[in-house]
């Protein structure tokens, strides 16, 4: 999953929480959804989100910066500028 998906997600979940708040009558129940489903899983995701990036499991360069200036298509682009 790109991060562009992952912040599309986590933008979803936060608005629904919103929406949430903004229509359903206030009891402890919309509370309680709102806190541990919404709330809960947006920390959880971006827990799992902050221990991949610095745990070196996620490359975040890849995903925010297109390919490398080593890759082959990007090479083949400039031997072909040169010749």
């Amino acid at each position: 999953m790109s991060w562009s998906a992952l912040f599309t997600l986590a933008n979803v979940v936060a608005f629904a929480g919103w929406a949430m708040l903004a229509i359903l009558p206030r009891s402890k129940t919309v509370y309680s959804v709102i806190m541990y489903a919404c709330v809960g899983l947006l920390c959880l995701a971006y827990a799992a989100m902050f221990v991949a990036l610095f745990g070196g499991l996620a490359d975040p360069g890849e995903w925010m910066a297109g390919p490398s200036r080593t890759s082959p298509i990007i090479r083949s682009k400039e031997y072909a500028r040169c010749s």
